[in-house]
């Protein structure tokens, strides 16, 4: 917008300057900066004029199905808000029509309305209430208790230095935390039904599973009971919740599930669980999901507090204008989350939108600046294909547009089986009562090879698969010259010009395996439409189609979907062997081959990895060097120290979401471990040794090469043996100055920074050699118990 020149201590400098954004613009940064990193300066006299007014804004629709009132008999339906939004008459008009309870965004959390030791700003979270007795709303009251946003003084002297952790300060603050709730539930007793009295308090990486937070450090977990007790006096009929993010980790929901059946049975009055439920349009499962509902159903009411969806699925792309394909995906995905919820209605007391439109959402700044389009309304407040999956009316949703990642590879077009196509999951076209096919595809600078497996169990001169390819991927509703229709029938292979194909027959069907050319030449990135039609000649009326449900194909390439071409998955082969686990390497890993750290997903890669891996005994073996010139676990965030992070997908099944057979592992560089999703430390063995030089900063901050990290990670869901393939991945995080975040992240094959939540982009360790088993004669055997407690299911001999 505007470049000042030379700006210096002698006067004021005007900056000006006129932008004119583009018609599908919804929000704009603008910012100052200098390219002199250590000079301060002064801004005065900012002003921001808009020279034409907007368009009109479109009013509310009152002429669709309300929200709240699909949903009366099933549960309450809520979102939060800020007191100022009850100012603009549409975003007031928005919140009665289509919500009957609501949530203080902010201004009912302890740092809010007691910023100071007896000072209590009632004005925003009186303006709610006010609201919503006047409105005939509930409030879901949050929070009474967090970490975050906490009223700060409540650890502090009356100097505002920390407490030390003693008798008398616990029972202080304590006292502080009583007099809090006691003033604020007795005020809003009326009008709020349920509140959130603690929230995030969950760390499941600890051995308790406790947050260690300033209320654990000077209370333990009395804060817990003595916040649920004084709630309960004081809002006898109100739900009392256990709110927490990340419920669906099966480790974290655990974690939530023993501490608040153990806080129960010692009678604190705890009614139910807050499932956050801040989503992607991938990540969680519609099944992780409703196995989180049922468990904490055990527990009480449970309530999903905090539902968005971000359309993003990474921390680092940005979009100016959010792909319609997006909200169609999200449209979708709503629905089959409320179907879930509507199944799951008899544990469910409210579920909470947190927010009204996508023109206020906290997911604009976080992680990064950018749209998002999380709520069921967009900028303008009028329903998006989110709030036509909410409702359940998928005939308002134009059809999904499935997207599927294609590696690079080259197989050879001969109908045999080969590491290409047996190291990746096949991709389901679809399924009647006598046909059922599926197919995989890969790419290459010249050709798209595709191969389909059908199962049919009739052979009829009139059976066809017929592949659809645009392209362009305009989704045109007519044929244009990048568009191409191939047909082959009756399981055989008929190629036209410049196609190479083959066929055969199966026990179940016949196998068709083609390569079809470009026109041009493909690279990373490119995207083209595509489909996959099967047809019986038995049945002829009823085709599957990968994408198109309408099967429409013939006139056009419109609901066709859509493939992008990414880099080869890596593969690399694990050798049999036994090592021992002592962050030496010994002989057994003489014969392991090697991989690289190579990939960049953050930051600079100045922290790499050398790696190798093997396998025996039921177990997954990893060894690996990591260069790095300074070593710091400052972080209180493990993931955020210097540390290695093993992924494992036992099945190598290559989903969006974790299932029970991923894993997690983390070690840092002192060899202090941690896990995630799905996974139990109890399966990890590890040791560390830090390669050190001999220049100390500081007597306790020593500069080093790198560190050496061996482990092992006991394989549940596979029997390993020879040509077992698993999903895997290596990833090094490095900190390089003590600050929160992290410097530089670096995997073997995985881009997108999702491994810990999805495995589709994970490599692939193939298991080579054989593992033999050994008889022994009968011999007598001493064995004495080791004494240690943490290890009872296991027996050493030497």
């Amino acid at each position: 917008v505007s470049s000042p020149g030379n700006v210096t201590d002698a006067g004021w400098v005007c900056m000006e300057g006129s932008y004119a954004p583009p018609a599908a613009l919804t929000g704009a940064l603008l910012y100052v900066e200098s390219s002199n990193a250590t000079v301060s300066y002064y801004l005065d006299d900012f002003f921001v004029v808009m020279t034409s007014p907007p368009p009109p804004m479109p009013p509310i629709q009152t002429d669709i199905p309300s929200i709240y009132e699909t949903y009366t008999s099933t549960f309450l339906i809520g979102a939060a808000i800020e007191p100022g939004q009850l100012d603009s008459a549409r975003h007031s008009q928005l919140l009665t029509y289509h919500f009957n309870s609501l949530t203080a965004e902010n201004v009912m959390k302890p740092g809010s309305i007691q910023p100071i030791s007896g000072t209590f700003e009632f004005d925003g979270a009186d303006r709610l209430a006010d609201y919503a007795r006047a409105n005939d709303k509930h409030i879901h009251g949050h929070t009474l208790v967090w970490h975050q946003q906490a009223a700060e003084w409540m650890f502090e002297d009356d100097m505002g230095d920390p407490l030390e952790a003693t008798p008398e300060n616990k029972a202080l603050v304590l006292g502080r935390l009583e007099t809090h709730i006691r003033t604020v539930v007795s005020r809003y007793n009326d009008v709020v039904n349920v509140w959130d009295v603690v929230n995030e308090v969950i760390d499941e990486s600890q051995p308790d599973c406790m947050r260690r937070t300033e209320w654990y450090r000077l209370t333990g977990t009395d804060y817990i009971s003595v916040a649920f007790t004084i709630a309960r006096e004081e809002a006898p009929t109100a739900t009392l919740i256990f709110n927490d993010y990340g419920t669906t980790n099966s480790t974290k929901r655990q974690c939530i599930y023993t501490v608040v059946q153990d806080l129960q049975a010692q009678g604190v009055p705890i009614d139910g669980i807050g499932m956050q439920m801040h989503v992607n349009i991938e990540n969680p499962s519609p099944a992780a999901i409703e196995a989180t509902i049922e468990m904490f159903g055990e527990l009480g009411e449970v309530h999903i507090t905090e539902l968005d969806m971000s359309v993003y699925t990474d921390s680092s792309t940005a979009y100016t204008v959010v792909p319609e394909e997006l909200l169609i995906q999200q449209g979708y995905r709503y629905y089959d989350i409320f179907e879930v919820f509507k199944r799951q209605a008899s544990h469910i007391g409210s579920v909470t939108f947190w927010g009204l439109a996508d023109d206020h959402t906290w997911l604009t700044n976080r992680p990064i600046p950018r749209v998002d389009m999380p709520l069921p309304f967009d900028q303008q407040q009028q329903a998006k294909y989110a709030y036509w999956g909410i409702i359940g009316d998928l005939t308002r949703i134009p059809p999904l547009i499935q997207m599927l990642n294609v590696p690079k590879g080259t197989p050879v077009v001969d109908g045999s089986s080969e590491l290409q196509w047996d190291m990746l999951p096949w991709t389901e076209i679809g399924a009647t009562g006598v046909l059922t096919a599926n197919f995989q595809t890969r790419w290459d600078e010249n050709y798209l090879y595709l191969i389909v497996d059908v199962e049919d169990a009739t052979s009829d001169f009139t059976d066809t698969v017929d592949i659809f390819i645009d392209e362009n991927n305009d989704k045109a509703e007519t044929y244009g010259p990048d568009d191409a229709h191939y047909t082959f029938q009756n399981g055989v292979c008929s190629p036209t010009i410049g196609v190479t194909c083959t066929s055969q027959a199966t026990t179940t069907g016949y196998l068709l395996e083609a390569a079809f050319p470009f026109s041009g030449t493909a690279d990373i990135g490119i995207q083209i439409g595509f489909d996959v039609r099967v047809t019986d000649g038995s049945q002829p009326t009823f085709p599957i189609s990968w994408n198109d449900p309408t099967h429409g194909q013939d006139a056009g390439m419109a609901n066709c979907g859509t493939l992008t071409f990414i880099d080869a998955v890596k593969t690399a082969e694990a050798t049999h062997g036994l090592p021992v686990i002592d962050a030496v390497e010994d002989d057994a890993w003489a014969s392991a081959d090697a991989i690289t750290t190579d990939v960049l997903v953050e930051g600079a890669k100045e922290s790499t990895a050398t790696v190798k891996a093997m396998w025996g005994a039921g177990h997954l073996y990893v060894y690996a060097v990591v260069s790095d010139t300074y070593l710091t676990d400052k972080s209180s965030n493990a993931w955020e120290q210097d540390s290695i992070e093993v992924f494992v997908d036992q099945n190598n099944a290559k989903t969006a979401s974790y299932e029970t057979d991923d894993s997690q592992y983390r070690v840092n560089y002192k060899n202090v471990r941690s896990v995630g999703s799905q996974t139990s430390v109890d399966d990890l063995t590890s040791a560390t040794r830090i390669l050190t030089a001999s220049n100390p900063i500081t007597p306790s901050e020593v500069i080093t090469r790198g560190y050496v990290v061996e482990l092992s990670i006991r394989l549940d869901e596979v029997a390993p043996s020879n040509s077992v393939m698993i999903g895997f991945d290596f990833q090094v995080n490095n900190d390089n100055d003590d600050s929160d975040g992290r410097d530089g992240v670096v995997t073997w094959n995985d881009p997108t920074g999702q491994s810990y939540q999805n495995t589709s982009r994970l490599g692939v360790l193939v298991f080579a050699g054989v593992e033999y088993t050994y008889y022994l004669p009968s011999i007598a055997i001493n064995a004495a118990w080791s004494g240690d407690e943490s290890k009872p299911d296991r027996l050493y001999l030497r």
